[in-house]
């Protein structure tokens, strides 16, 4: 994201040199010609408060639970999510409910996304307490036989990663932590996209030490990944975002730009097969067997309460926009930045909601889920996750940074091998 984005006012807006002005804007709904031109150059033309919404969005994580806040002050770490008795009517005064269960992903995943903001160039102390916290619970995680047992691949790269910032942000000791959950992971497989952000996690050490072993363990883990994102059904957004990221930092630190190339199919696969219209990003495609599934489940008594590829989540914008950010620090030379910013100007205009969906949650973050038809109470999706909410987080730190940052990776000097034109069509996944 590098060139068309200017600041305005304390946001990023696209400037003027774009080739493309807002190339994707909302028109739905929107019958008159007239109205829609200047709807579009009005949404094209004005900033948006993407610093508010990062303060906003670190309020809420770190706001105790007992406000409708993430922060459990009797256990000093986050909940899992909250969780609204409803989504109808005006926000002011909803209850949101913290949901503490026992998965051990969201809370790494979401330790992981905030220190990449406190790590970076914007990045401040004034969490840091709560911060050191949450380390210490990571620690005890790797600490404890059982829990570790229970970590996915996904939790262990998170709180590998999560080490790594640490290091950079408070003391080189958490180095040792990384390289310590390193060596008890050593056995990890990936098998599957869910397992991307443990090769993120595995590059990060990389990236920090000369150590040839983790850098052997990193192509091996990296070489996984390519063969199962491949031969994979095209899947959950989560899951491919999440894999672009680690395709990209893998890349960068092993100097390796046919992995990169990779990388940027997938993210122009996405576009062509996921984005809506209005800036939004389906979950699912709606292929038949999806389709023939869901008849057959909605004729029996557990039928669900909406499609899934009819549900928009808005952390499938934050996803992509900090997936376009890895790519492009790690030297990809396509460009995603009109996508990026119609899919941020999505969370507040052009939603089927037709409404600000930081407003529409009472929290100061969005809503859970948008419906096709413009519902925010949906039975089964009525949780906001930490690790969502610490998605944006990283997302508007991606955006923010990105014209700030220099970009040191090895492969930013050097041509790129299949990273342009329409190269996806070959190699992306099924």
């Amino acid at each position: 994201m590098t060139g068309h984005y200017v600041h305005t006012q304390g946001c990023r807006t696209p400037s003027a040199a774009s080739p493309v002005r807002h190339a994707i804007v909302d028109t739905h709904g929107v019958a008159d010609p007239l109205e829609r031109f200047w709807r579009e150059d009005r949404l094209a033309s004005e900033p948006l408060p993407l610093e508010r919404w990062l303060e906003d969005a670190l309020a809420c994580l770190f706001r105790p639970v007992a406000e409708s806040g993430f922060w459990d002050e009797g256990t000093d770490r986050f909940v899992t999510a909250l969780r609204a008795s409803d989504l109808d009517g005006p926000p002011n005064g909803r209850e949101w409910s913290p949901v503490r269960g026992t998965r051990l992903r969201a809370v790494p995943v979401a330790l992981q996304r905030v220190l990449r903001w406190r790590a970076s160039s914007i990045g401040t102390a004034v969490y840091d307490e709560h911060l050191y916290r949450l380390l210490e619970y990571g620690r005890s995680l790797w600490a404890d036989d059982v829990l570790r047992g229970r970590l996915s691949p996904a939790a262990r790269g998170a709180l590998l990663e999560a080490s790594c910032l640490a290091a950079d942000s408070f003391d080189d000791r958490w180095l040792a932590d990384a390289r310590a959950g390193f060596e008890v992971s050593r056995s990890t497989e990936v098998t599957d996209r869910a397992d991307a952000p443990f090769v993120t996690g595995v590059a990060a050490l990389a990236e920090r030490t000369d150590d040839g072993a983790v850098r052997e363990a990193l192509a091996a883990y990296l070489d996984s990944l390519e063969r199962v994102h491949v031969a994979a059904e095209w899947g959950a957004h989560r899951d491919l975002q999440e894999t672009v990221v680690a395709l990209a930092r893998g890349a960068s630190v092993l100097g390796r730009p046919d992995t990169l190339a990779l990388a940027g199919e997938t993210l122009a696969a996405t576009v062509d097969r996921r984005l809506r219209s209005d800036g939004a990003f389906r979950p699912a495609d709606a292929s038949l067997v999806r389709r023939l599934t869901w008849r057959l489940l909605a004729a029996g008594p557990t039928a669900p309460a909406v499609r899934e590829w009819h549900l928009l989540a808005p952390v499938n914008q934050s996803l992509f926009a900090s997936a376009v950010g890895a790519y492009t620090a790690a030297g990809g030379q396509r460009s995603f930045d009109d996508t990026v910013d119609a899919a941020l100007r999505w969370l507040v205009s052009g939603n089927p909601l037709e409404a600000d969906l930081f407003e529409a949650s009472g929290l100061g973050v969005p809503v859970p889920v948008v419906t096709v038809d413009g519902r925010t109470d949906v039975p089964g999706h009525r949780a906001k996750g930490v690790d969502e909410v610490a998605a944006l987080v990283e997302a508007l730190t991606t955006v923010l940074t990105a014209t700030d940052e220099t970009d040191s990776s090895p492969l930013s000097a050097s041509p790129p091998v299949s990273d342009s034109g329409d190269d996806h069509a070959v190699r992306s996944p099924a």
